[in-house]
């Protein structure tokens, strides 16, 4: 299903809502211009369902399915914002350039108005807000360095990248994501996981974020001290080791280098790559067990490619992935129930090229990068 021309996307909701950003533009003078956008089908028939992600009534080459989000009330060309996520209530997360691209912070879309995250430890500390749970949950990173840094809790104490969970609050009947109750410009809601987690980039509805940090893989699970059912204690190091004590590591390969994690879904099944010594990238799936513990499941390569990645995977546990090949083209698969099958053989792009999956969600859609602009694959009953 076609969904215009232009633009990068990154994620997909239940309802097929895609978040991302609008095509860059070619003015040299802008180089940095570019808008968060998110794409919300249509259901044309009434059963329900979205059928319809592109329409253009005045037959300009836009498509009226796509707002654009703008950024943090900065004005001028070099102010990007990018949305990386959105949850099944609309919610979008993204970030947004400051100071002419010197820095930026993570926002969340209500639907309605961009709410500004705030910085972390010191004022000139940049964020992202990298994906968003159903709760409205939010998890992100940042960093930067200024030139006099504030001395942070001793736990803290690597400035140059952290991740963070925002929970949001109600505030006189109004829900928010950033406070700050002493003035000191940072937001009192953003929780620290720890210095040295690090690759984190997704979250499930209980708060679970999976990342590295120096014992390998660790599968991070705040605490909801208040039963409140927000996490309210994201960090916590009782023997002082400076290792997240919520964290709780996971099995690797023998001799991996690098590793990363893409999705995690309702079941506890964790999706990524790994690397090994040679710098071969494999798809990589962590499961987890009866007994409450993990295993590896190595996904293996696709054929042909000289890289594999597991990109997203949904409740049913299909799993959306691609392979690069060494000439740099792409092939998209899926695994299901542990077999991969190749997407490119199930679909007739038309004019367009396949490039690679974004997403997948419970009704089997597919969201799909080509080489000018989203597609989604829906499937034939």
């Amino acid at each position: 299903v076609d969904c215009g021309v232009g633009g990068y996307y990154y994620a997909m909701n239940e309802h097929g809502d895609l978040a991302g950003e609008t095509e860059r533009s070619s003015d040299p003078e802008a180089p940095w211009d570019w808008k968060a956008s998110l794409i919300l089908p249509e259901d044309t028939d009434g059963d329900g369902y979205p059928d319809r992600w592109f329409r253009d009534a005045n037959s300009d080459g836009v498509n009226d399915l796509r707002i654009t989000l703008g950024n943090l009330g900065v004005v001028g060309p070099n102010e990007p914002s990018s949305a990386y996520d959105i949850n099944n209530h609309g919610e979008a997360v993204g970030m947004s350039g400051l100071d002419n691209v010197a820095r930026n912070h993570g926002f969340v879309w209500d639907g309605v108005v961009m709410h500004d995250l705030g910085a972390l430890f010191y004022e000139t500390f940049s964020t992202q807000a990298d994906a968003i749970n159903d709760d409205g949950v939010v998890l992100g990173g940042g960093g930067g360095v200024p030139a006099e840094p504030p001395e942070p809790p001793e736990e803290f104490a690597d400035l140059g990248h952290q991740h963070f969970i925002v929970a949001p609050v109600y505030v006189d009947g109004v829900r928010t994501w950033y406070l700050d109750a002493d003035g000191d410009d940072l937001n009192d809601l953003m929780q620290p996981l720890g210095a040295g987690f690090s690759r984190a980039s997704c979250l499930d509805e209980a708060g679970r974020v999976p990342g590295v940090d120096s014992r390998g893989p660790v599968l991070l699970t705040p605490l909801d001290t208040d039963e409140d059912e927000y996490p309210d204690t994201c960090f916590r190091d009782e023997n002082a080791d400076g290792l997240n004590d919520l964290a709780t590591v996971l099995p690797a390969p023998t001799g991996y280098t690098w590793m990363e994690f893409h999705a995690i879904n309702e079941n506890g099944w964790i999706v990524g790559s790994w690397d090994d010594s040679r710098g071969v990238r494999y798809a990589a799936l962590w499961r987890p067990l009866a007994s409450g513990a993990y295993e590896f499941v190595d996904l293996g390569g696709v054929s042909r490619c000289v890289e594999a990645l597991a990109r997203d995977i949904n409740d049913d546990n299909v799993i959306v992935g691609w392979g690069r090949t060494r000439k740099g083209a792409f092939k998209s698969v899926l695994w299901v129930d542990g077999v991969q099958q190749s997407l490119n053989d199930q679909v007739d792009p038309g004019e367009r090229t396949l490039l690679w999956p974004i997403a997948i969600n419970n009704r089997g859609e597919i969201a799909m990068s080509t080489d000018n602009g989203p597609v989604v694959l829906v499937p034939v009953p």
